[in-house]
């Protein structure tokens, strides 16, 4: 079954997609295929302490697997890059790289714009607090998957809201 989705006003009068994770973790924005160099980015904003989301790149809806870039829920500092796929025939969630951001922490009241950089193997995560300058987060080398959709994921019972979601080649 598929995450929750529901659109929802922000404090600002914006209309957003609200994820919720009940009882599966993604959803899939865009299907791509035959594509596999690409900018995809998205305004976040999560509404739940220690609940993980974020985005989901060169994905497989169907299965999970794929690349996810998490950012820690509110009052969290954490982010992390996943990988999910098959590892002698078992589905298997690999850790590519973590970490914390010094200084801050995430605000429900404070969206933050996500963006993933893929080019062949080259994998680049960033965060913004404006949309304009962005702080590279962490990067990971990695050729399981080639090309695969795009999308939102939210983990750990959480609720985030999305918007100004936007894929570039």
């Amino acid at each position: 079954s598929p995450t929750f989705l529901d659109l929802a006003k922000t404090k600002d009068g914006n209309v957003v997609l609200m994820a919720k994770n009940v009882a599966a973790s993604t959803a899939l924005i865009k299907k791509i295929s035959g594509v596999s160099d690409f900018t995809f980015k998205a305004k976040v904003q999560p509404l739940k302490i220690n609940a993980r989301s974020g985005l989901f790149v060169r994905g497989d809806y169907n299965t999970g697997y794929g690349y996810y870039f998490f950012i820690d829920g509110v009052n969290g500092n954490r982010w992390q890059i996943l990988k999910i796929g098959l590892v002698d025939k078992v589905a298997v969630m690999t850790i590519l790289k973590n970490g914390m951001i010094s200084n801050f922490a995430v605000d429900k009241d404070q969206p933050l714009w996500l963006k993933a950089e893929l080019k062949g193997s080259s994998l680049k995560f960033f965060i913004s607090m404006d949309n304009k300058s962005y702080t590279l987060l962490g990067e990971a080398v990695d050729s399981e998957f080639k090309e695969g959709g795009v999308g939102i994921s939210v983990y750990d019972s959480g609720v985030t809201m999305f918007d100004e979601m936007e894929f570039t080649q």
